[in-house]
């Protein structure tokens, strides 16, 4: 089962799965969505917003454009649940812009988790339902 922030209650491969058959095929759907890439147009949007709420050793508007530009194609390889998190809680945490570096560690840690939910998940649906196909 998972909490609202994805936070994983763990399992123990002895112990039956407490939920329903349906529970176990929301989650995984839950956790497939997580790991869909934002649209270019949604990044960018977060991307804007942190700009505006963090800041930089120069604001002119062409560097502006390169850089939210560079971070969008960046960040397409990641979950868009991991990308909307780091990028929301990013200005809580520091009020200068990110380098590609720091959001990618955040990024990769997100994702990870997400990846072992899934697994994890995926794995109870194979023992609880052997022979189904699972996604």
């Amino acid at each position: 089962m998972l909490t609202a922030e994805y936070d994983f209650l763990g399992y123990d491969d002895s112990v039956p799965w407490p939920g329903s058959a349906a529970d176990l095929d929301r989650d995984l759907m839950t956790l497939h969505d997580a790991c869909r890439p934002l649209s270019e147009r949604d990044r960018l949007k977060l991307l804007a917003r942190l700009w505006s709420l963090t800041k930089r050793a120069s604001g002119d508007t062409a560097e502006m454009a390169m850089t939210l530009r560079a971070y969008v194609e960046e960040l397409a390889a990641y979950p868009g649940e991991a990308v909307e998190k780091a990028l929301r809680e990013w200005p809580r945490g520091s009020k200068w812009w990110p380098a590609l570096a720091e959001l990618v560690d955040a990024l990769d840690w997100q994702a990870r988790r997400i990846a072992e939910m899934y697994q994890a998940l995926y794995a109870v649906g194979l023992r609880e339902k052997p022979g189904e196909g699972r996604r």
